[in-house]
């Protein structure tokens, strides 16, 4: 899979430093039209900066995620928006991987108006506030999912994520999963067999 340079979009960057408000969206998981509903009710509202909280699920394997691309930043174009997401455990990493960081942004953009918010990324805003963002989490139903096809090892925080989050110093201090060996260094925080939360399997 070839690496991917899609141009950076400073316009697009300054609606998150500088809107006054900033919609919040969760589990897209690639569903255009409760995206392009919501785009539109939150444009009504004068929100022109949204950040999916992860699970976007734009890019997905055997998916035409280009055309559906392109559709949503021709609304986000229209409506003057734009749009964040951190991932989630439903994201195509291994596809992900291959859009290079922006230098002058800390961002890797998949379209002019859409970029990935890579862990440990940070951004301090007009009004001094910082936003950091940390995606990922585990699927507790890997057991029934393909590895690299309907989950990834990358999907998971590790420790070297959480700590970058703790430390990196804004504007930008970004890096994203490792795509690699399950045994190496960079490894996600290990999964256990049952899942065991407070002492109860589930």
């Amino acid at each position: 899979m070839k690496l991917r340079t899609v141009e950076a979009n400073p316009a697009a960057l300054d609606l998150l430093g500088s809107e006054p408000r900033i919609a919040l969206l969760g589990d897209v998981h690639g569903d255009l039209d409760h995206l392009r509903i919501a785009l539109d009710v939150l444009h009504e509202r004068g929100i022109r900066a949204v950040i999916q909280l992860g699970d976007f699920g734009l890019l997905w394997p055997r998916t035409a995620w280009e055309r559906h691309a392109q559709r949503i930043t021709r609304r986000l174009a229209e409506l003057g928006q734009a749009l964040f997401f951190a991932d989630g455990n439903h994201e195509d990493f291994e596809r992900l991987a291959h859009f290079t960081i922006d230098p002058a942004t800390g961002l890797p953009w998949i379209t002019s108006r859409i970029a990935h918010l890579p862990r440990g990324y940070r951004i301090t805003r007009a009004d001094g506030q910082v936003l950091a963002a940390l995606g990922g989490a585990g699927s507790i139903d890997f057991e029934r999912r393909a590895l690299g096809s309907s989950w990834w090892l990358e999907e998971q925080i590790n420790d070297e994520d959480l700590a970058r989050a703790m430390t990196a110093e804004p504007p930008m201090e970004a890096s994203r999963p490792r795509l690699g060996d399950p045994q190496g260094d960079g490894c996600p925080i290990r999964r256990r067999s049952p899942m065991t939360v407070e002492g109860s399997s589930r």
